[in-house]
């Protein structure tokens, strides 16, 4: 799973087209409920745009909304058990809120997060190696 293959951006669909329950510091107004279009260049993987539903502060946007948009790595993420097959789950409402309650599930088991392969997936230079609990 530790292929550091890039994130591609259909990874971040997903994570944005999630219901708004669902998002830490979910306000009325932001995203993903303020978006008004999102566009994935099938011709440039890694790049995306998306189109907010009214004017915005750049500082705001990035510092408050943007950092929100977590990519996930598909490759690897994109299943709904530990033991269903890597498939296109996120293409459908449906399949990416059971993909996103495997993974919820998944990390609460916070003893497993250095050692589980389901979080091996890396696309960069660091890898965790242990996970101290703070409770």
């Amino acid at each position: 799973m530790a292929d550091r293959l890039p994130t591609r951006c259909r990874a971040v669909y997903e994570s944005t087209s999630r219901h708004e329950r669902d998002w830490i510091g979910y306000r009325s107004g932001g995203i993903p409920d303020g978006l008004a279009g999102m566009d994935l260049p099938a011709a440039t993987p890694h790049v995306f745009s998306l189109t907010v539903n009214k004017v915005h502060s750049h500082q705001w946007l990035l510092d408050d909304e943007l950092s929100q948009i977590w990519p996930l790595p598909r490759q690897d993420w994109d299943r709904t058990s530990i033991t269903a097959p890597v498939g296109d789950y996120d293409s459908t409402h449906a399949g990416a809120e059971a993909v996103y309650n495997f993974l919820n599930t998944a990390s609460t088991q916070e003893s497993t997060c250095a050692t589980k392969p389901l979080w091996m997936a890396i696309d960069g230079p660091w890898r965790l190696q242990a996970l101290q609990p703070l409770h």
